[in-house]
This record gives C-alpha cells, structure tokens and sequence, in this order.
C-alpha cells in the first residue's frame, strides 16, 4: 500500500463520516423548520448543507485533487508502507461501522432521555408536579427526539447495508 492510497482510504472515511453527519443536520434543519418558517434560516441552512455535499463529492471522490494540491504524498523516506492489509474494501467497511457505531452511541443519550420525559409528562401524577426537583419540570423536546431516532435508525441501515455501500464507492472511483 503506497501513502497515496493511504490517504486516499483516510479522505473516503472522513467523506462517509460527512454523509451521515449532513443527514443528521438536514433532519434537524427539517424539524426545526416546522417550528418557525424563516426563509432567510431555510435559505442558509440549503446553503450550508450544498456546500458540505460539495465537500463529500470532493472528499470522497475527487481525493486525488487533494492529494496533489497539499503534496501529502511527497517528502515521505520510502514510497511503501509497513501495513499489510488485504485491500482497500476491508479498511473503509471497517470505517463504516466505527462511524455507525459512533452515530448510534450518540443518539442514546438523546432518546433516552426525551422518552423519559415525554413518558414523565404523560404519565405523572399531580403529586410528582409538586415536587420541587428539576427533573420533573424538563418537557420533552420532540425536534430532538425525532432527530435522535432518524440518525440511529440511518445507522441501523447504513450499517446493515455496509457491504453494498463500500462496493458503490469502490465502484465509482
């Protein structure tokens, strides 16, 4: 493996790691727009998420570009690398599902505790409303709940789909 395709295989990773970081903010942009239809937020927010998809078809596609304008490959002593790794495919999908992994154990803490409290609101007896602890006055804030579930359900997809997906970026490079 030469530090080119080194690289390469670390610009792929971070191009998946924006894909599923753009669909967790154009849910949240999506959710929130319901609440209050600005259009100079909505106009910024669609300006926002095209250039962060310029960015990923760049990362993910165009890294030879990158490679040879920022010379990364060059100024190293030998041209190989002591990885021995079988291929390419077996690195990026090993990415892939750290990345879900990330994205799903991100999400936890966020269902966790909204359905706690929507649960809480529903179901609570007027005597827990006289108790003067925080916790039980906190509403459950649905836009990030919602938000929550999207991003651990697309992981839950994404990751299931992991083979197919590294065979479509293998193919398209």
């Amino acid at each position: 493996m030469t530090k080119r395709d080194l690289f390469k295989i670390i610009f792929k990773l971070f191009g998946v790691y924006l894909i599923i970081g753009i669909i967790d903010i154009a849910m949240t942009t999506v959710v929130y727009s319901f609440y209050e239809i600005d259009l100079a937020a909505i106009a910024l927010n669609t300006l926002i998420l095209a250039m962060l998809s310029g960015l990923i078809y760049i990362v993910l596609f165009k890294s030879d570009l990158i490679i040879n304008a920022l010379k990364l490959d060059k100024g190293f002593d030998n041209d190989m690398s002591n990885l021995k790794i079988s291929s390419e495919t077996s690195i990026v999908k090993a990415g892939l599902v750290i990345i879900c992994i990330y994205f799903m154990i991100d999400s936890i803490p966020d269902i966790i505790q909204n359905v706690f409290y929507a649960f809480k609101n529903s179901f609570a007896s007027s005597n827990l409303d006289k108790l003067d602890v925080s916790i039980w006055r906190s509403k459950a804030n649905y836009g990030v709940l919602s938000s929550a579930i999207i991003k651990f359900v697309l992981s839950l997809i994404v990751l299931a789909n992991k083979d197919k997906i590294v065979s479509k970026i293998e193919k398209l490079n």
